[in-house]
C-alpha cells in the first residue's frame, strides 16, 4: 500500500474514531430538531372576512394567518416548521418523522371587534385561537388548547374601520394584533417546556480549574454534552431538572413522570460539542451533580428566562 494513502486511511479513521466519541457524547442529531407540520391553512371560523383586495373578495386572513404563524416557528433555531395540506386530514405521510415531532392545526374560532369614538378613536379586539396538536407518527390526539387574547388600542384621531375590511386597512389595526398575539401564545405553549418539547443534555463530569489558578469557593463548574451545535451561546441560562415518577391505577398509561426544575446555572465556555456551566441557584440540601439533566429552551433569548 502507497504511503499517502495508508497516511490517508489513518487520518480518516482517526476523524471517525474522534467523531464517534464526541458524537457519544451530545444530543442525537434526530433530537436536536423538533419537526413541527403546519395544518395549512389555518381556517378562519369567524364571521369577520378580510379581502385580500379591492379587487378580490376571497378571504386573505387564513393565507396570513399561516404565513405568520410558520414565520414564528422557523425563526425558533431549534425547530423544523414545514407546512402540510390540510385537507388530507389524517394522510399525511409519516416518513422521516419521530416520535417527538407534532403535526398542529389551528382554527381562528372567535374575532370580535368593538369600536368607539368619543375623542379620538378607541378599539378593542378579541381573538381566539384553538390548537390542537397530534403526533406526527401515531396520528394520535396529543391535547388541545385554547389561546385567548383581547387587546385595546386608543388613537387621538378618528380611524374609520367598517365591512368590508380590505387587508390594507386591516393589518395596521388592533384586530389583526389581536390574532397574532393569539398565534404567539400557540407557539410559546406548543414549544413550552411544560409539554416536554425541548433540548435535553446532561452534565457529565465537574470542571476542575486549570493547574495553578484556583476558582472561589463559592463557584461550582460542570461540563455539559450541549454545545454551539445546539445554538448555546456563552451567558445562556439553563435548568437542571430532575424527575419523580409515579405509578398509578391507570391501565393504560401506568407512569406518570413529573420533571422538576431544582436549580439554574449559565453557559461560560462552550465548544462545537459541549460546554461548561456555573451554578447559580441551587438547593443547599440537594446541589447540583454529575447525571442530572440540563434543559435547554428551543426558543430564543434563554437569558434569564427561567
Amino acid at each position: 500500500m502507497r504511503k499517502p494513502l495508508r497516511i490517508a486511511l489513518a487520518v480518516l479513521a482517526l476523524a471517525l474514531l474522534w467523531g464517534s466519541s464526541c458524537l457519544a457524547q451530545v444530543v442525537g442529531a434526530d433530537d436536536r430538531y423538533m419537526k413541527i407540520r403546519i395544518a395549512s391553512p389555518i381556517h378562519n371560523l369567524t364571521s369577520v372576512r378580510v379581502w385580500r383586495s379591492r379587487y378580490d373578495p376571497s378571504d386573505g386572513l387564513p393565507d396570513r394567518m399561516t404565513q405568520y404563524f410558520h414565520n414564528l416557528l422557523k425563526s425558533a433555531p431549534m425547530v423544523e416548521a414545514t407546512l402540510l395540506d390540510k385537507e388530507i386530514g389524517a394522510g399525511w405521510p409519516v416518513r422521516g418523522f419521530g416520535p417527538n415531532d407534532v403535526v398542529v392545526k389551528l382554527n381562528l374560532e372567535d374575532l370580535r371587534i368593538e369600536k368607539k369614538d368619543l375623542v379620538g378613536s378607541r378599539m378593542r379586539a378579541y381573538a381566539s385561537v384553538r390548537m390542537t396538536v397530534y403526533g406526527a407518527t401515531s396520528k394520535d390526539p396529543i391535547y388541545t388548547w385554547v389561546a385567548n387574547s383581547e387587546l385595546e388600542r386608543w388613537t387621538p384621531e378618528y380611524r374609520d374601520l367598517k365591512e368590508p375590511y380590505f387587508w390594507r386597512d386591516f393589518e395596521g389595526t388592533v384586530c389583526w394584533s389581536a390574532v397574532r398575539d393569539a398565534l404567539d401564545r400557540c407557539a410559546e405553549e406548543l414549544m413550552s417546556v411544560r409539554r416536554g418539547y425541548r433540548v435535553l443534555g446532561r452534565i457529565v463530569a465537574v470542571a476542575r480549574p486549570a493547574e495553578g489558578l484556583k476558582w472561589d469557593r463559592d463557584v461550582k463548574r460542570f461540563h455539559v454534552n450541549l454545545g454551539k451545535d445546539e445554538t448555546l451561546q456563552e451567558g445562556d441560562l439553563l435548568a437542571v431538572v430532575r424527575s419523580t415518577v409515579t405509578r398509578t391505577v391507570d391501565g393504560e398509561e401506568p407512569v406518570m413522570i413529573y420533571p422538576q426544575k431544582v436549580a439554574t446555572v449559565k453557559v461560560v465556555y462552550l465548544s462545537d460539542r459541549d460546554g461548561v456551566v456555573q451554578v447559580v441557584s441551587e438547593p443547599k440540601d440537594y446541589p447540583v451533580q454529575v447525571g442530572d439533566v440540563v434543559l435547554m429552551p428551543l426558543t430564543t433569548p434563554r437569558k434569564g428566562r427561567f
